[in-house]
C-alpha cells in the first residue's frame, strides 16, 4: 500500500513537471472588427444631422489579445484564457455640451460554423448577456481623447478537434438602425468621391466576413440570426435572405 501510495504520489508529480516543462502554447484566435460597426457617429437629439449637430464620434484603432493556454499534453484537452482588449479614438463634436462620450460595444466569440457561443469567464461562470459599456470624458479643452476598454475575458474549451483555430472573435460598435445606415452611407460617398483611388490594405482585421447560417433548431436559428443582425454581422439583405431559409424548413 506504501509503495502504490509512493508511485501515485510520483506520477502526479511527474504530470505537474510535465505541464511546466515545454508547455504547449496556442496562439490567440483570429479576430474581425466589423467593418459597418469600426466607427460611430452620434448626433445630437432632435432632426439635424449637419456636422455642427454631432455630439461626438468613435473608432475602433486596434484590438489587443492576451492568451494563456492551459494544455494536457497527453490528452491535448484544456483550455484557453482570452482576453479582448479595445483600443479606441474619440472626438468631441459642436453640439456635445457635459464633455462625455458613450460607447457600447459587443465582443463575440463564433466557432467554425459562425454559431455564437456562450462561454464562461476565468471563475468558471457563464454570464448573462449584457451590453459592453464604456464612458469617457473629455477633460479640459481636449477634443480628441485615445483610450482602451477594461479586458472582456473569455474561457475556450480545447480538444484535438477544437484548437484555437476552431474560433473566431468579432468585435464593434452597436450602432442604432439608423447610426448604421449613416456609416454605410458615409462610407458609399467616401467612394463616390474618389472612383479611382488605389486601394489600400485595410486596417487589420477591419473586414467583414460572410456569416454562415446558424446550427440548431429552425426557432434557435431565428432568435440566433436576429442576434447577428442586430450586431450589425450581416446587411440587411443578407438578413432577409437567410431568414426566408430558415422559414422555408417549418
Amino acid at each position: 500500500m506504501v509503495l502504490a501510495f509512493g508511485l501515485t504520489g510520483c506520477t502526479a508529480y511527474q504530470n505537474v513537471v510535465d505541464k511546466f516543462k515545454d508547455p504547449i502554447v496556442l496562439k490567440c484566435p483570429d479576430y474581425r472588427v466589423i467593418a459597418d460597426a469600426a466607427n460611430l457617429t452620434k448626433f445630437k437629439d432632435g432632426p439635424g444631422r449637419d456636422l455642427i449637430d454631432v455630439d461626438f464620434e468613435g473608432k475602433i484603432t486596434d484590438v489587443q489579445l492576451a492568451c494563456l493556454s492551459d494544455i494536457e499534453k497527453k490528452t491535448r484537452t484544456g483550455t484557453l484564457e482570452v482576453a479582448v482588449t479595445l483600443r479606441m479614438a474619440a472626438s468631441r463634436g459642436p453640439a456635445n455640451r457635459d464633455r462625455k462620450a458613450r460607447f457600447d460595444y459587443f465582443v463575440r466569440f463564433l466557432d467554425n460554423k459562425g454559431t455564437i457561443l456562450r462561454l464562461p469567464d476565468k471563475n468558471g461562470n457563464i454570464p448573462k448577456k449584457k451590453d459592453l459599456r464604456v464612458v469617457i470624458k473629455f477633460p479640459g479643452n481636449k477634443t480628441h481623447l485615445l483610450f482602451r476598454t477594461s479586458p472582456f475575458t473569455r474561457v475556450l474549451p480545447i480538444s484535438p478537434k477544437s484548437s484555437s483555430s476552431y474560433y473566431r472573435i468579432f468585435v464593434g460598435f452597436k450602432p442604432t438602425r439608423e447610426e448604421l445606415l449613416y456609416n454605410r452611407k458615409k462610407k458609399n460617398q467616401n467612394a463616390a468621391k474618389n472612383p479611382t483611388a488605389p486601394s489600400r490594405k485595410p486596417t487589420v482585421g477591419a473586414v467583414r466576413t460572410e456569416t454562415p447560417l446558424p446550427k440548431g433548431n429552425v426557432r434557435e436559428r431565428l432568435r440566433e440570426l436576429k442576434e447577428i443582425y442586430d450586431d450589425g454581422l450581416i446587411k440587411d439583405g443578407d438578413y432577409k435572405k437567410m431568414k426566408d431559409a430558415l422559414l422555408n424548413q417549418l
